[in-house]
């Protein structure tokens, strides 16, 4: 079974005057009625034009990964000072029920983030609300033929999570057609970070959101140029 699941369903937002969420509809939906999302919990899009505070309080135990699209903020936990992500920097924090993760956006800012559902043993073994920040330049390119790809979390990583089964990508596609290989056993979560592709049969463009499950293989059509932030999930973890 192929599954885009639809790019135009999501729901937006003003949390204030200062922040705007968009957030996809269907993941609470998908990780309730599909296997392959078992331990993603929910995809928020913030964003910040005029600059302003945001905080994320967890209602149970969560692995926070924090991506910064464009600008600059900055992120505060229990055991860690004010750190800041710039654009391309990911960042990921294990949060316990009740803890917050406040979140203080520079003007022109926008950011993803992606609640996990940590390994009960391994979250255990590690602090709780340290943020770990990690700089877009830590992570090799690799280059292929009109793609290149950028590992942010995968075997050897600088950046390790709580959260089983997880990969992490940027993808960054010139005008042509792709294939995408999807891993035994496993689904895709996608934001388009730039540009514009033909998923599958859904048209993506900057700001969509795709999630993808049952399938091996996906399809792509580049018209120009299109970047991915992409997290692959297994089944049963």
């Amino acid at each position: 079974m192929f599954n885009v699941v639809s790019l135009k369903r999501q729901h937006k937002r003003a949390l204030s005057s200062e922040i705007t969420e968009v957030r996809p509809i269907i993941t609470r939906a998908a990780n309730q009625t599909s296997p392959y999302f078992s331990n993603f919990e929910d995809c928020v899009f913030l964003k910040s034009e005029r600059g302003g505070n945001f905080s994320y309080r967890a209602q149970e135990d969560f692995e926070v990964i924090t991506f910064a699209v464009e600008g600059v903020m900055s992120l505060t936990s229990d055991s860690s000072p004010d750190q800041k992500l710039q654009r391309g920097d990911i960042a990921n924090t294990l949060l316990a029920a009740g803890e917050s993760l406040p979140i203080f956006f520079e003007p022109q800012s926008e950011m993803l983030q992606v609640l996990l559902k940590p390994n009960a043993q391994a979250s255990h073994k590690q602090p709780k609300s340290k943020c770990n920040i990690f700089s877009s330049q830590m992570f090799p390119v690799e280059h292929k033929k009109n793609f290149t790809v950028q590992h942010l979390h995968y075997h050897g990583s600088p950046m390790q999570l709580a959260t089983p089964g997880v990969c992490i990508s940027l993808l960054q596609y010139q005008s042509g057609s792709f294939s995408l290989i999807l891993k035994n056993n496993s689904a895709c979560f996608a934001f388009a970070l730039e540009g514009s592709m033909q998923l599958g049969s859904e048209e993506i463009h900057r700001g969509d959101f795709a999630m993808v499950d049952c399938q091996e293989e996906i399809s792509m059509h580049v018209p120009e140029h299109c970047a991915l932030f992409l997290l692959e999930t297994c089944a049963g973890l």
